[in-house]
């Protein structure tokens, strides 16, 4: 994701700015859970000083937030000048930093900052996405293993043994292709339900309410 969104190769998983922006996208996961800051269920407690006891969530969530600025800037920085040097892969937010015609309106505080977020948004919300989808996929073979064999049996078919798969392959492994469709439904890696005005029972639920609900 990191090469898609920015144009880096990443090297290793000791990698500066795979660390950093892991730490960044895990601190947001972390963020968003109900029991992690007391905050996420009692909302009123975002207007309480942040030097009274019990409100060490506060420096925490500034120090984070800092990191998240650290984050965003490093790494357009860091795709801006390869863009300026020439020496630029192909990338979202390479294409997006020359082709001027797409942020026409924006000026230039407004532009950086919503390429800074876009760029981020797609490593957020692909590594963990690519991720979580290929380990259910792992799972399913594992417990059919006689679904493998048969998607096995085509792709050597069609493709044979001396190369990947291609796109150009696709409408040519009919089965292959369903069967990952099929794991993407079985187990899905994001959320796909509607959004519904819904009264329950009879209680409305009003604008700004905290809901707690029940995962099982």
């Amino acid at each position: 994701m990191l090469k898609l969104g920015y144009g880096y190769q990443l090297e290793s998983k000791d990698d500066i700015f795979f660390q950093e922006t892991q730490l960044f996208i895990n601190r947001i996961v972390k963020s968003l859970a109900p029991t992690s800051f007391a905050v996420n269920i009692f909302p009123f407690l975002n207007h309480i000083p942040g030097w009274l006891p019990g409100m060490g969530w506060k420096r925490t969530a500034q120090e984070w937030r800092n990191h998240e600025e650290k984050v965003y800037e490093s790494l357009y920085k860091w795709t801006e000048s390869q863009v300026l040097a020439g020496t630029a892969e192909p990338s979202v937010l390479g294409y997006l930093l020359q082709d001027e015609d797409i942020t026409t309106g924006l000026s230039p505080e407004e532009k950086e900052k919503r390429l800074k977020e876009l760029a981020i948004a797609l490593y957020g919300g692909g590594t963990e996405t690519t991720s979580g989808t290929l380990m259910k996929f792992v799972a399913a073979m594992v417990l059919s293993p006689n679904i493998q064999a048969k998607a096995q049996k085509e792709i050597d078919f069609v493709v044979g043994s001396d190369r990947l798969p291609k796109m150009s392959d696709r409408d040519h492994l009919p089965y292959t292709r369903n069967l990952i469709l099929e794991v993407l439904r079985w187990h899905t890696v994001s959320p796909t339900g509607m959004v519904v005005l819904y009264d329950l029972l009879h209680y409305d639920i009003e604008k700004g309410s905290v809901i707690m609900v029940n995962t099982w």
